[in-house]
């Protein structure tokens, strides 16, 4: 069922595929993504892969009703799904803004768990795993989980870190040594369940970097009939991806709990662990390649 559906918004939406144009005409998916994206970089994905407008800056969403408008301005590419970066910035207006790690406020540190999507009870189980670590550390509020279509993120809401770790050690510090701190309490569980459930091709990477993208709430997924949706850790129990179905899925708003401060001392934890970010181009003294690049290798590495 197609919800709000203005005739203005029809017509912008019409040189898309049916499936891509009721999606995006839905009141809930339109809201759901503009909030979560609000202050990310942004990429369209379909044939190709948009970062950029047609001036050089880069994409963003403030508000609702642009999502509709960024997808007709790029329909040659037939585009389908929005992923976002996990940096939020102060700015988005020139293309010097992403350049500049200064104008970074925050990285949402993230978990992805990367398996086959037959594996999923696999999945679920790495989650809860993961789930209970932030717990032991005193999160309790600040954790929600995606089920990306393939796979499964486990987020950490970026304001669970308080602005005063984030200034004292770094945005992408702070997010890279949570997430590795994390993975390294859970290794034994990992291998345990990957065993048990026979799915070899499990892991938990950590992708925290400058520009990466991660998937969005209510996005469709790229290339299979599914939609990105966001699920209650108490509801993991009962899990079952056909939630995800875009004709009747159950999305969880919860996303958007945090409790301030709730992850500062698991922050300064991890990086006096693991320290900081790890800048290899700064000892290799290599050219970053382009992003669009970047961003292809990305997805041949990606099966979510």
């Amino acid at each position: 069922m197609v919800n709000s559906i203005f005739p203005d918004l029809l017509v912008q939406l019409m040189s898309l595929s049916y499936e891509v144009r009721a999606w995006y005409c839905k009141e809930e998916v339109r809201r759901e993504i503009a909030d979560f994206c609000r202050n990310r970089w942004i990429a369209l994905f379909g044939r190709g892969v948009v970062r950029y407008d047609r001036e050089g800056n880069p994409l963003s969403i403030e508000e609702p009703y642009q999502i509709p408008e960024i997808l007709e301005r790029f329909s040659s590419i037939k585009p389908r799904s929005f992923y976002a970066t996990s940096a939020t910035y102060l700015r988005l207006s020139f293309k010097e803004d992403v350049e500049d790690e200064g104008n970074v406020m925050s990285y949402t540190p993230y978990w992805d768990i990367d398996n086959e999507a037959s594996k999923w009870k696999a999945t679920v189980e790495v989650v809860q795993v993961i789930l209970r670590v932030l717990e032991r550390e005193g999160i309790s509020n600040s954790a929600y989980v995606l089920w990306t279509g393939r796979g499964m993120h486990v987020n950490l809401h970026q304001k669970s870190i308080s602005m005063e770790v984030v200034r004292k050690y770094g945005a992408l510090n702070v997010a890279w040594a949570v997430v590795e701190y994390v993975r390294g309490k859970i290794i034994g569980n990992l291998q345990e369940i990957r065993e048990r459930h026979e799915a070899f091709r499990l892991r938990v990477d950590n992708e925290m970097k400058p520009k990466n993208l991660f998937s969005v709430p209510l996005s469709l997924h790229r290339s299979v009939n599914s939609a990105v949706i966001c699920v209650s850790p108490s509801d993991l129990d009962f899990f079952d991806p056909s939630w995800a179905n875009p004709n009747s899925f159950k999305h969880n708003k919860n996303w958007r709990s945090f409790h301030p401060g709730e992850a500062d001392y698991l922050a300064e934890k991890a990086i006096r662990i693991y320290g900081g970010y790890p800048y290899l181009r700064a000892r290799y003294r290599r050219k970053e390649p382009r992003v669009e690049d970047m961003i292809r290798k990305w997805l041949g590495d990606q099966d979510h």
